[in-house]
């Protein structure tokens, strides 16, 4: 495991996200934590927090052959806390850290899909936003899992 693999995988990951989490790091060897849920402007409230109903998700990458996605705010139903119980680690205020090695980043896709069955044409769910919510999750996922195959292709 080399220096070189690291900051190829996260050359990958600012490539899809343009920066470190605190974006005053710009050394690709000093930077280790990246937001990954694609926040804009518009998800920030006034105290300078993302509102409540928003699934905040960061990635930590200190080696090159697993990182650590941390999610809070998940959309849930059975399936998808199946799944976290099976792939994540709980922690405070309902908050999950997924380990991701090296190839099982697939993973992302299977929690994309159960998120995305929570609103899918025909399903009922109980909390309103779910239709806003849902699909920017599924899309995070999504592009996360792209970075990660690009980071540790060949």
């Amino acid at each position: 495991m080399s220096v070189e693999q690291l900051r190829k995988l996260k050359q990958a990951l600012l490539d899809a996200y343009g920066g470190f989490a605190d974006g005053r790091i710009k050394n690709i060897d000093v930077g280790d934590r990246f937001i990954v849920d694609k926040r804009t402007t518009n998800d920030i409230a006034a105290d300078r927090n993302v509102y409540g109903w928003f699934c905040s998700m960061f990635l930590e990458v200190k080696m090159p052959e697993e990182v650590f996605l941390t999610v809070l705010n998940i959309p849930e139903s059975d399936p998808v806390r199946t799944w976290l119980a099976e792939h994540g680690e709980p922690f405070a205020r309902g908050g999950f850290k997924i380990s991701i090695a090296r190839g099982e980043q697939a993973k992302l896709s299977q929690l994309a899909k159960m998120v995305k069955a929570i609103t899918a044409r025909g399903a009922r769910y109980d909390t309103p936003h779910y239709k806003y919510a849902v699909p920017r999750v599924v899309d995070a996922l999504e592009t996360l899992e792209k970075a990660l195959s690009k980071g540790w292709k060949g």
